[in-house]
């Protein structure tokens, strides 16, 4: 479970940092955990 909490803390990250550096259109950090963790499900 902690893992678990790690890759959705590691998602938001991402995304708030992606978001910053304008390399995606700026979304909510929750829409970039949840992509996040679709691609680490294997959906994506």
């Amino acid at each position: 479970m902690k893992e678990a909490g790690m890759v959705l803390l590691g998602g938001w990250v991402v995304g708030v940092f992606l978001a910053d550096m304008k390399l995606i259109p700026p979304v909510p950090p929750w829409l970039g955990l949840i992509k996040a963790v679709g691609v680490l499900l294997g959906v994506e």
